[in-house]
Parts: structure tokens; C-alpha cells; sequence
């Protein structure tokens, strides 16, 4: 099974509902960024780091792009990480996909950012690696 969840705040205004990004709710330091809240590829199929761009491009296709770009935040004591030059990369799929390690929250999580920039661009829409939503 594959999961990936990007969040995002309905909100009701007089124009209908719409999106925003609920910076005055978080404590972190990327407020605004569009957030990879949920990612887990359990499946022998495509690479995570294909499926987060993926799952970018499509967001880009339906969403302004935040300036901030989006962020994730990975626990190090959660995951082993994988050895890139002789140093661990904890969020090695993130890495892969463009992101960069900018800091961590207070709680010791590290922060990885992908800025609007470095956005994989959104005429290259694969469907078919996520077949149940296409």
C-alpha cells in the first residue's frame, strides 16, 4: 500500500470553500508550506522519491504553490536512515526527490523544504503511478 497526504485547510468564505494554509495553527518555523503530513511506500512499484514528485506535480496542476514551497518533518529516532558518502540520511526519499534538510522543530525532528523552484514541473503528470486515483 502506498499513502501520501498532502494537508490542507478547507475553509468557508463567500466565495465557496477554498484552501489555505492555516499558518497561524502550526508552531514551526515553515508556516504556509504546503506539508507532507503522511508518507509510506510499502509497495515493490515505483520509488518514493518518484512517487512525492508525482504527487507534487499533481498538487501543482490543482494548487498555488506556496513561496515557501512544501516541508516534511522526519523523526530520526523513527527511521535508520541510509549511508550517502559515509553520512546518514535520515528522510533519504525526501532527499531523492529534491528536498533539502533546513533545520530541525523544537522537538528534534528535521525539517526538509522543497522550494517552489526546485518543483518538478507539473506538465510531467504520470497517472499511471497512482492508478487508484486516476
Amino acid at each position: 500500500m502506498n499513502l501520501l497526504n498532502f494537508s490542507a485547510q478547507a475553509v468557508s468564505g463567500a466565495d465557496g470553500v477554498g484552501l489555505c494554509s492555516a499558518a497561524e495553527f502550526v508552531k514551526h518555523a515553515w508556516a504556509g508550506a504546503w506539508v507532507v503530513s503522511i508518507f509510506r511506500n510499502e509497495d515493490a512499484g515505483p520509488l518514493a522519491s518518484q512517487m512525492i514528485r508525482q504527487a507534487l506535480t499533481i498538487m501543482q496542476g490543482e494548487y498555488r504553490i506556496p513561496s515557501i514551497g512544501c516541508v516534511t518533518f522526519v523523526d530520526p529516532k523513527q527511521v535508520p536512515g541510509i549511508l550517502v558518502r559515509g553520512e546518514r540520511v535520515k528522510g533519504f526519499c525526501f532527499w531523492k526527490a529534491g528536498f533539502r534538510a533546513v533545520g530541525e522543530t523544537k522537538k528534534g525532528l528535521i525539517a526538509w523544504q522543497l522550494l517552489p523552484g526546485d518543483m518538478p514541473p507539473s506538465d510531467l503528470a504520470q497517472p499511471d503511478l497512482f492508478p487508484e486515483v486516476a
